[in-house]
């Protein structure tokens, strides 16, 4: 709307209230800062004895702006006790930002993909504060894009990694549809600028205008009301 676009392009100024508004639910607090959860405790082995040590897997997501060394700092902090011993079992960096400029020609892939199916839906850039296995191409390219064109609810965050985790029978046909969207234009993409095009070319790279240039695919049976049936999953009349 235009209250967002003005909030947003004016950050300098409003960046602490949109930082309060965030604050305010976990599903958008995570991507502000780095999250802590106990996720393991040891400790004793009867019922009758105080155990003489105990253990804890401490795991935290590091937001881009942190770095290992920080994180540990304030564990220390927050611990506040000499006797207490912390040892990294594991640390991945935060990647790098990927292009998402209107000249990057695979960001503009998913966005032409995901306008196909979510005609309603506005593009935009976030932060995911998770690790996928991305984390094995990073020295490929830099066009790393943690994307997925589930539609999830805050109840549905709630359930992840945990029981009854899903999404719905119309949205599984949204999620095919958006694949078989992407290998196609992905396609188009590679005739439309040379079967030696790279990956690692980017911004300055590919001559673009904007997320136009990228062939379009004829719009499907159910796209017009997202009325998508699950088990049609050649969606696009070609």
């Amino acid at each position: 709307t235009f209250l967002y676009k003005i909030i947003f392009s004016n950050l300098w100024l409003l960046s602490s209230a949109v930082q309060a508004v965030f604050s305010a639910k976990p599903e958008s607090d995570s991507v502000l800062r780095t999250t802590t959860a106990i996720t393991i405790v040891e400790g004793g082995f009867k019922h009758n004895v105080i155990p003489s040590k105990a253990r804890a897997i401490v795991n935290h997501r590091i937001h881009p702006r942190s770095n290992l060394e920080e994180v540990l700092e304030h564990d220390r902090n927050a611990i506040n006790d000499d006797r207490v011993k912390i040892r990294v079992l594991g640390y991945s960096s935060p990647p790098p930002v990927s292009p998402f400029s209107d000249d990057s020609v695979p960001f503009q892939i998913i966005v032409n993909s995901a306008k196909q199916v979510f005609a309603d839906a506005h593009i935009t850039p976030g932060t995911l504060m998770a690790n996928t296995d991305t984390k094995h191409y990073l020295n490929f390219t830099r066009n790393i894009y943690r994307f997925s064109p589930a539609h999830l609810t805050a109840k549905d965050l709630k359930r992840f990694h945990g029981a009854n985790e899903r999404i719905s029978v119309k949205n599984f046909g949204q999620v095919v549809n958006f694949y078989y969207r992407l290998m196609k234009i992905s396609d188009r993409a590679v005739e439309q600028f040379g079967e030696n095009w790279d990956l690692q070319n980017t911004d300055d790279d590919i001559e673009t205008t904007n997320s136009t240039t990228i062939t379009e695919l004829d719009e499907g049976s159910g796209e017009d009301d997202l009325s998508v049936d699950p088990d049609e999953y050649d969606l696009i009349n070609e």
